[in-house]
């Protein structure tokens, strides 16, 4: 699962927390963001959760599942994650 814009982790942390078989890969744009991110995933560990600091339109790579919370509309989402 790939969650775009993740900011403070929502979904993504409760969804690492609920689904321990459900691989997780939060990315921001915001180092900090992803920072904090990586520190929750380490005191909660959090096996299955990533953070990465990157601009989605820059990864690779597929997912079977995106999520994303007030990233941007859905036509610009749709555009930027169907790579």
């Amino acid at each position: 699962m790939l969650d775009v814009g993740s900011g403070g982790g929502l979904p993504s942390i409760p969804l690492a927390i609920l689904r321990p078989d459900l691989q997780i890969t939060a990315v921001d744009a915001v180092s900090k963001k992803t920072a904090f991110l990586t520190q929750v995933a380490i005191e909660l560990r959090l096996s299955n959760f990533v953070a990465r600091h990157a601009r989605v339109e820059k990864l690779r790579g597929s997912y079977d599942l995106i999520t994303s919370r007030a990233f941007a509309s859905l036509e610009d989402f749709v555009s930027l994650t169907k790579h």
